[in-house]
């Protein structure tokens, strides 16, 4: 029987699941700088921001090489600006989020974990297409 509709179109789904692993590799790495910062005293929005850098430059080459595959040669701009505002955003879902009484190590999961789908799919659409 033919299938007229598939939640999992094509390949789609292997490029999902590459994201989720290597985003999550990379998550994992930016977390661990983001928590190690807050551990050791720096400020919220030094460690964020730290990690995020840490986490734009792995995430990149991870996303364009394995995840997307993506032959077209200027990626880094659009990458970098699309992290600026997802800074902006995370830090907003930090702040929301230790203001609702979390502490700052699961407001940063939560809202790392929030990012992923407007990630990818921002990523797919506009950055790697």
């Amino acid at each position: 029987m033919k299938k007229y509709f598939s939640i999992w179109p094509g390949k789609e789904h292997v490029k999902i699941a590459k994201f989720i692993f290597w985003g999550g590799l990379n998550t994992a790495i930016s977390f661990g700088i983001y928590s190690l910062s807050i551990f050791i005293g720096i400020y919220i929005f030094i460690a964020s921001l730290f990690s995020l850098i840490v986490g734009i430059v792995f995430g990149h080459y991870f996303s364009k090489k394995h995840v997307f595959e993506s032959a077209k040669s200027k990626t880094a701009i659009p990458y970098i600006i699309f992290w600026a505002i997802v800074y902006v955003i995370n830090l907003f879902l930090i702040y929301l989020f230790v203001g609702v009484g979390l502490d700052k190590y699961t407001s940063g999961a939560i809202a790392g974990i929030l990012i992923v789908p407007f990630s990818y799919i921002v990523q797919k659409l506009f950055i790697f297409s």
